[in-house]
């Protein structure tokens, strides 16, 4: 089962770190989280994780950089999909929108 609508907002040049809740995952599992410039479009950045533990919740911590948010995305909107990239129990977790803003 998928999180939905998890959604963020930046600005070009910031560093962002981005906290994806997520349900049938284990701690340690590999994760990517992909950004595309509209539902199902071209991959624009992906970066990588590893999920982790705290209490009852378990999270993937992906961090963009300045250039990142400034060259990579620029202002837009952009669909986003975090998966479980571990071999043999690949899927989707959890899906958004990350918003980059003009300044």
């Amino acid at each position: 089962m998928a999180i939905d609508n998890q959604n963020w907002t930046c600005y070009p040049g910031e560093t962002v770190t981005l906290t994806v809740i997520l349900t049938n995952v284990l701690n340690g599992q590999a994760l990517a989280i992909t950004l595309r410039d509209r539902p199902g479009g071209t991959v624009v950045l992906t970066k990588a994780a590893t999920a982790t533990t705290a209490g009852a919740t378990v999270t993937g911590t992906f961090t963009l950089t300045p250039a990142d948010t400034g060259t990579a995305l620029g202002p837009g909107t952009y669909d986003w999909d975090c998966e479980r990239t571990t071999p043999g129990a690949e899927a989707v977790l959890s899906t958004g929108i990350l918003t980059v803003k003009k300044k």
